[in-house]
């Protein structure tokens, strides 16, 4: 009979002390495999789960989208805007609009036109012949219903006629004094400032090209060529440069800076073949609210360059002081290190994001 197999009472303690003794290292043993072999597990499932996540985006790599613009992204509804808010709209003759004095009914998400805004009254009275009842009493005035609309002036052009008086003495015969006129902005141009500032913000904020400004004015009966507008922009950005100054200025002084560049191409110039790659490096200041700026003072400056150069980055940055936010472009890493920015990166984090999304989507099943 083996000793394992020997009843317990044949046993004597030292042995049933050994016999114990083994029978916990076997035990210990078979736990430390089981942790083991758990541990293993775990890793293979952590490995099994990854190269589900890498064939998962090779798939989509290769066969999906390479845009990675999102379905859900707001951008992708630039183009059916209109259709779509349209239809998520209340419809408008649901409800009144609630007039200050007056009692309306609830609108259905319209909001009140604002009171600063200026007001043209328009009264609607009954015809003479209406105010007398058929009864022959003549009908009293008890109330009235004011509604509103919201309306637009279209812009016009209109001509500023300078007249400037001349003066000279009849006994000392010194000379002729004129009256001094507002300094023009474009010397020797018709162009006013008002229609300058229009021409500015119509193509550079609201995307017009010039070619379509020039129709809108041709529609109201002046005729601008686009050459002229053209050498009135580049005149006008002249006339801005101190302004660009301190605007530069403004830009060394802000807590946060971020900055990109892009790329874009550049017709017909000089020293450069049609179709090279030039870039557009943008630098946005943001800096906290305070008393004299309750919303903030952020600056936003555009800067072209031929090249995508490290050289180009130090030089925007030369004298800037605030935090540095940029993606993984090495280029800013000479600028930082020169001037001891504290800088920080997305690096590419859209497109990770992206793919991270990608990699979580459930699986089809067989």
């Amino acid at each position: 009979m083996s000793e394992s197999a020997q009843p317990i009472e044949s046993i004597d303690k030292r042995e049933l002390i050994a016999l114990l003794e083994n029978q916990r290292r076997a035990l210990a043993e078979r736990e430390r495999k089981n942790t083991s072999l758990e541990q293993k597990n775990q890793r293979l499932a952590q490995r099994i789960h990854f190269l589900e996540e890498q064939l998962r985006l090779a798939l989509s790599h290769r066969y999906g989208e390479r845009s990675e613009r999102r379905t859900e992204d707001p951008q992708a509804d630039l183009f059916n805007e209109a259709e779509e808010l349209v239809a998520a709209e209340p419809d408008e003759t649901s409800g009144a609009t609630e007039v200050r004095g007056h009692v309306r009914r609830p609108t259905s998400g319209r909001q009140a036109l604002p009171e600063e805004l200026p007001r043209e009254v328009i009264e609607h009275d009954l015809d003479e012949a209406d105010k007398v009842c058929a009864c022959g009493c003549q009908r009293q005035r008890i109330g009235e219903e004011v509604s509103e609309n919201l309306e637009y002036l279209p812009a016009r052009l209109y001509v500023q006629r300078h007249v400037r008086y001349k003066y000279t003495c009849p006994q000392c015969e010194d000379g002729v004094r004129t009256a001094r006129k507002p300094a023009a902005l474009i010397p020797g141009s018709n162009a006013g400032t008002q229609l300058l500032a229009f021409i500015l913000v119509a193509k550079y904020q609201d995307a017009l090209p010039l070619y379509r400004l020039s129709r809108i004015f041709e529609r109201q009966g002046i005729d601008l060529p686009r050459n002229t507008l053209a050498r009135w922009v580049i005149q006008c950005s002249e006339a801005l440069i101190p302004l660009l100054g301190r605007m530069e200025a403004a830009m060394r002084d802000v807590p946060v800076i971020l900055m990109d560049e892009t790329t874009l191409q550049v017709n017909r110039e000089p020293g450069r073949q049609a179709g090279s790659t030039s870039y557009m490096w943008i630098r946005r200041g943001l800096s906290p609210p305070d008393e004299s700026h309750p919303r903030g003072r952020d600056v936003t400056l555009y800067h072209y360059s031929p090249t995508r150069s490290a050289e180009v980055a130090a030089g925007l940055l030369s004298g800037c002081r605030g935090a540095l936010m940029t993606d993984g472009y090495a280029g800013y890493r000479a600028a930082v290190t020169r001037y001891g920015l504290v800088h920080a990166t997305w690096n590419r984090s859209r497109c990770r994001s992206r793919r991270r999304a990608d990699s979580e989507k459930p699986s089809a099943t067989p």
